[in-house]
């Protein structure tokens, strides 16, 4: 009987310890949770900007490039004087000014050098006169200042200005005055001269004052500064100066792409020197040619203009203030050059190298060359791209923001699957990967699909009809689950290849639209 009974002595025993056991704080277990990551959607004109992008009547995108790849204006002429004027008054003797006592009064015409140029009008297009006025005098001073020349409606320029007293320790007054819209006449009291600018300085003890003993020691110093000075107009002889450029121009039109490259149905491409200008002008463009820090081309232009002088009329006035010059226009021959496979290669720069000189006959206008705001001599590249193209391994890419940080009560992810809905637009299979990155961009690991998003299907013009669906999964490895709480942007790439000889026409309603949702295992704790 005793060998019978203990078994069950034994079982009621361990059944009674684990009950006197007090319950875990966190019992776990797993669970499976289905959740949405993110939705996106991309297509070409996403991606390029607004000044880009051109469409015709059927949604056929075209790259619209116009671009001024140098312009030559006053200010490569122009070397605008900063110091207009200096006034000290320092008094030779003892002596008491009286309330109101004028006691400086000069006018002064100075000529300014303005490299070569002889200048006979000027506007003032953005600019301000800066005073910087010391006093020494116990009693405040009265001073003003004016450009007699330099008129806005019809008003010469004048500032009057009350400049307190020393006190015991010089008193020194700045300001900065709005000369913006004045035109200046540069041909002094005959008329006649060029690069002159008149002035008038008065100072008088303050007419509210009291009599003040000057001495020998006191002093009143005003240094007055031309600042932050552009043209809006400008009329004189602007001098035979050179032209020498070796420059770079930023090309941004293939931006979107991020590898690959392509090839082109078409472009068409013109180059062309608009003179808004009033000088004459020779130039000779040495050489053209791109850069790309995409595929590492360097390409020359091969063009049988490079080399040859271009003779450049100046422009012409028409007396329109709101449209004021017929700019001249010099076309450049780009039949049978290589400028196709220049754009082909992607380039994110162009080079150019231009030698010339401006008024190469000297002053034949009589001092009649001119300058209105906006009409320089222009170096101009005008680009179309139509989106017919063949594609090689190109990609285009996005950046969606991502936050998988567990909750509370998830604290432990054992495994999941990535699944992607892909709705193709695009007639042309598409590679797709995703790219873990943090909140500084840096790239953590990535997560590759290895079925194709399957290409859109066609109607007989070429066009697509609807969008073609696939759906991708792609099992979460443990190596990369740990990375998923710093991940907190997904770059998204889509790589599409053409097929066959024909060029793709590309519109604007082409698209590929992206879901993706995770299905996870999560150790779940209370």
């Amino acid at each position: 009987m005793r060998k019978k009974g203990l078994p069950v002595i034994i079982i009621l025993g361990v059944f009674c310890f684990y009950a006197c056991l007090k319950e875990p704080k966190h019992p776990s277990w797993d669970t499976n949770i289905l959740a949405p990551l993110f939705n996106t959607s991309l297509g070409v004109g996403d991606f390029l900007p607004d000044s880009l992008a051109a469409l015709d009547s059927s949604g056929f995108i075209h790259v619209a490039y116009n671009e001024v790849l140098y312009e030559y204006t006053p200010g490569s002429i122009l070397e605008i004087p900063d110091t207009i004027t200096s006034q000290a008054y320092q008094a030779p003797f003892s002596v008491t000014l009286q309330p109101n006592q004028l006691f400086l009064n000069k006018n002064e015409e100075r000529i300014y050098k303005f490299g070569e140029a002889k200048l006979s009008q000027i506007k003032i297009k953005k600019g301000y006169v800066n005073f910087q006025v010391t006093n020494t005098v116990n009693e405040a001073i009265l001073m003003t200042y004016s450009i007699p020349m330099a008129k806005k409606d019809g008003v010469p320029f004048e500032l009057t200005e009350l400049v307190p007293a020393a006190n015991g320790v010089p008193y020194t007054l700045t300001k900065k005055v709005d000369i913006s819209g004045y035109v200046l006449d540069m041909r002094g009291t005959t008329g006649l001269g060029a690069n002159i600018i008149g002035t008038n300085f008065k100072a008088r003890l303050n007419p509210d004052g009291v009599p003040t003993p000057v001495t020998p020691q006191d002093s009143f110093v005003a240094n007055i500064k031309f600042e932050e000075f552009t043209l809006s107009y400008a009329r004189g002889y602007f001098g035979s100066v050179a032209i020498n450029l070796d420059d770079t121009s930023n090309v941004d039109i293939f931006k979107i792409i991020k590898s690959g490259h392509f090839e082109l149905e078409s472009m068409q491409l013109a180059l062309q020197i608009v003179n808004g200008f009033g000088i004459d002008a020779q130039m000779v463009i040495h050489q053209m040619g791109s850069l790309s820090s995409l595929t590492n081309n360097n390409l020359s232009l091969q063009a049988p203009m490079l080399g040859q002088t271009i003779n450049v009329m100046r422009a012409t006035e028409t007396g329109n203030p709101s449209d004021p010059v017929i700019p001249t226009t010099y076309p450049l021959n780009l039949s049978n050059t290589n400028v196709k496979d220049i754009f082909e290669s992607m380039p994110d720069k162009l080079t150019f190298k231009i030698t010339g000189q401006a008024n190469p006959l000297g002053n034949i206008s009589g001092g009649n060359d001119f300058y209105y705001d906006g009409n320089g001599l222009k170096l101009m590249v005008n680009l179309d791209i139509p989106l017919a193209l063949k594609a090689h391994e190109l990609t285009l890419a996005d950046t969606v923001g991502f936050n998988f940080k567990n909750e509370a009560e998830y604290n432990t992810i054992t495994h999941g699957t990535f699944h992607l809905i892909a709705d193709n637009g695009f007639p042309f299979d598409a590679r797709l990967q995703l790219l873990m990155a943090d909140s500084n961009n840096v790239i953590l690991d990535s997560l590759l699909f290895n079925n194709l998003a399957l290409a859109a299907p066609l109607n007989n013009a070429g066009m697509v009809v609807s969008k073609k669906r696939t759906l991708m999964d792609v099992p979460l490895p443990e190596s990369k689950i740990d990375k998923l709480e710093n991940t907190k942007k997904l770059v998204i790439k889509a790589v599409f290849n053409t097929q066959g000889n024909n060029y793709i026409k590309l519109y604007d309603t082409y698209r590929i639209d992206l879901k993706m949702t995770g299905d996870f295992n999560f150790l779940v704790k209370q």
